[in-house]
């Protein structure tokens, strides 16, 4: 969790509701400036004070699976019901198919050329972008952020201008160790909708809010919860999607007993979409389609006219703008790529003449940054979308919305134009993105994202010219090999052991110098209890690509799980930097400890918070190893300062309710463990120790 304090300072209008604002194309410079006009009723909320802004958005949620949107599976009562009382954009899109751009197009307003964040992991969002929690926050509302998901983590620079940022992925009863996975961290919706209500509880009621929360359960692995998972049990991706509509729900009906949602702006969108398997595409990020770019877009609450449905393109690029004149904001002065729709929005979900005819680009660098390939571009005017790589295709949206029928052949000159309009339009960026380096990444982070598919090409991914695709494979061609990677991770996750080692060994085979696909057979038999055999995946990994460092790390932490604690500690040692990587040290750490090696062990801990100093994991364990040896004080100090800056951190209430009954302190103990069992309910240990508690002090009563 982060509490961030931006550079950023910019002046807003006076009041509330606020005059007109100018918008600046970011577009090439082809939309003209355009006077938002909106009236001071549409704009506000309650008398004398803006509304409250809730955005939700749904990771790898297609439109077409939400009620709203025409489905029949009954999955989402809640925004369908958010959708009556308000406002539907039928055809809306997003510019890239991965969570981090989208997100920072989302409350940027611009294109990932211009706020040069083009992937998941190795781009951060440059401290000149100006987000809107920034523009917000110096407006006078609290800002929350509430993600779900290790590529919103606030390293990335997402969290820019929220006062709360709380990035808490980790699995709260994980223990004190993590294995590597084949999968980001996350945490379920529950969890984020329980952390939100946490964080709005304890608000300044005399200021209003923004609250981000983001979903990331129908992200691979397929994991719903009970009971969706039965009652979708068909369609694992329609039981996410409708666990996450239930705890939404469970969110309205908070804000709704706190008097607040009336009051309040609600926007639900995605980052992307999920292919499904069309195209060959079963998840996202590699191909620019429908599946994974047309996405949901409901708004609901104060200025927002109810039981609208437009049928107008629009693109997440106009959200920022829209969302600021809807709280009846001054908008700042930068260049935005994407004009209000608030015009829209009164004119009964027509575009008006005002408004510029709708154009949008389009990109993915994931293939080049998981696999090597060639990156993919695609423009788009009116219903026509030209996708641009080693190989073209055109495709008409108005009547061939799935993208069945290349149209290139017979429209050569509609394919000219948006070709010449995609060069333009690079042209443009290229000079603001192409010294836009990936961020620097620390050899633990590197690991994490290589064991995840990221940086396996080992290049820089610098953009330069984002059209040179000179020596590169082409993407559509390859995309049953990303598929096959999939579904052995998924098949692995799910436990169906022989279909994953199946899967695993045709990976293996189409890519024997693939790392990921050895840890991913070696975790396969590390769930399965086989641990002997899952060290012996890892080492014959090893043998193939001696370099792997992804494959030393998981080799050296399997052999501590097998109790080989010195053979574990050696392969950890052996990573570059050893000492750089929190991951590493609290193995290392952890591993000195059962061998009865205290003092290293807390010296390695120690040399880990000289380079996070403000990691919780690390105070936590240094923390309970104090505890362990009775330095009772040195302890309390670290868990104090843990819950300080990690308020919502359960693990840390049930380390130190430990520390607590144990020095006797039996009442204090019990206020910990009794919130460490609310902020995370399956965590079985918090539970019987709050038992133990309450009978301990039930029984010292009068």
């Amino acid at each position: 969790m982060s509490i961030r304090t931006s550079n950023h300072r910019i002046t807003v209008g006076p009041t509330p509701c606020a005059e007109p604002w100018s918008y600046r194309s970011a577009l090439v410079g082809r939309l003209p400036l355009a006077a938002l006009a909106l009236s001071t009723a549409l704009a506000c909320g309650a008398p004398g004070r803006s509304p409250n802004l809730l955005v939700i958005t749904l990771d790898t949620t297609r439109a077409d699976r939400l009620g709203a949107y025409g489905y029949q599976a009954g999955t989402t009562p809640h925004l369908d019901a958010l959708a009556e009382r308000g406002a539907v954009l039928e055809r809306h899109l997003t510019p890239v198919p991965i969570t981090l751009p989208s997100h920072t197009t989302l409350f940027t307003g611009r294109y990932p050329p211009t706020h040069t964040v083009r992937d998941n992991g190795v781009f951060t969002v440059p401290e000149s972008e100006l987000m809107l929690a920034e523009v917000l926050r110096d407006r006078g509302y609290a800002t929350y952020g509430f993600p779900a998901a290790f590529p919103l983590d606030g390293r990335f620079g997402i969290d820019q201008g929220f006062d709360l940022y709380d990035d808490d992925f980790l699995d709260q009863d994980r223990g004190e160790r993590d294995m590597p996975g084949l999968y980001f961290d996350e945490r379920p919706a529950a969890e984020v909708v329980r952390a939100a209500i946490s964080g709005l509880e304890a608000r300044d009621p005399g200021r209003p809010f923004f609250a981000f929360l983001h979903f990331f359960d129908p992200h691979q692995p397929m994991q719903p919860a009970p009971p969706f998972d039965l009652r979708f049990r068909a369609d694992p991706y329609d039981a996410e999607i409708a666990a996450v509509d239930h705890q939404i729900g469970k969110l309205f009906e908070y804000l709704r007993a706190a008097e607040l949602l009336d009051d309040t702006i609600v926007l639900v969108t995605a980052d992307h979409g999920e292919a499904l398997g069309e195209h060959g595409e079963l998840t996202h990020s590699i191909l620019l389609h429908q599946a994974t770019l047309h996405i949901p877009a409901i708004l609901a609450g104060p200025g927002v006219p109810e039981g609208l449905r437009s049928e107008e393109w629009t693109s997440s690029t106009q959200l920022f703008a829209t969302l600021i004149e809807l709280l009846g904001l001054t908008a700042p002065d930068v260049p935005l790529a994407g004009e209000s729709l608030v015009p829209l929005l009164r004119n009964e979900g027509r575009r008006p003449a005002s408004m510029a005819a709708f154009e949008s680009y389009f990109e993915t660098l994931a293939p080049r940054t998981t696999q090597g390939w060639a990156q993919l571009a695609a423009f788009m005017r009116g219903g026509w979308r030209l996708v641009h790589g080693p190989s073209e295709r055109l495709y008409d949206l108005e009547s061939d919305p799935r993208e069945l029928a290349d149209r290139r052949a017979e429209q050569q000159d509609v394919a000219a134009a948006l070709r010449g309009e995609l060069r333009d339009f690079l042209n443009e960026h290229e000079t603001s993105s192409a010294g836009a380096a990936q961020q620097e990444i620390d050899a633990e982070t590197q690991r994490r994202l290589a064991a995840l598919g990221y940086l396996q090409s080992g290049e820089s991914v610098a953009v330069g010219d984002f059209l040179d695709f000179e020596g590169r494979s082409d993407p559509h061609d390859l995309v049953i090999d990303v598929a096959l990677f999939s579904q052995a991770k998924a098949a692995t996750i799910a436990g169906q052991r022989l279909a994953a080692k199946a899967l695993w060994e045709k990976v293996i085979e189409r890519s024997p110098g693939n790392p990921t696909a050895y840890q991913g057979m070696a975790q396969l038999y590390s769930g399965a209890g086989d641990v002997g055999t899952a060290i012996a995946w890892a080492q014959r990994g090893l043998q193939r690509i001696p370099e792997s460092e992804q494959l030393l790390e998981m080799a050296g932490v399997l052999l501590i799980e097998a109790k080989r604690y010195q053979e574990g500690i050696d392969h950890l040692r052996a990573l570059p930097d050893p000492e750089e990587g929190v991951r590493t040290i609290t193995w290392i750490a952890w591993a000195l400890r059962e061998l009865g090696e205290v003092e290293q062990a807390e010296e390695w801990l120690r040399r880990g918070l000289e380079v996070a100093p403000e990691d919780r994991w690390l105070r936590l364990y240094l923390a309970n190893l104090l505890s362990r040896q009775q330095r009772f004080d040195e302890a309390e100090e670290l868990y104090t300062e843990v819950l300080q800056s990690s308020p919502f951190f359960a693990l840390a209430h049930f380390n130190y309710g430990l520390m607590l009954r144990d020095t006797g302190r039996t009442e204090s103990a019990l206020r910990r463990v009794a919130r460490a069992a609310a902020l995370a309910p399956s965590h079985e240990p918090s539970r019987r120790l709050l038992s133990e508690l309450r009978r301990a002090t039930a029984g010292a009563g009068p």
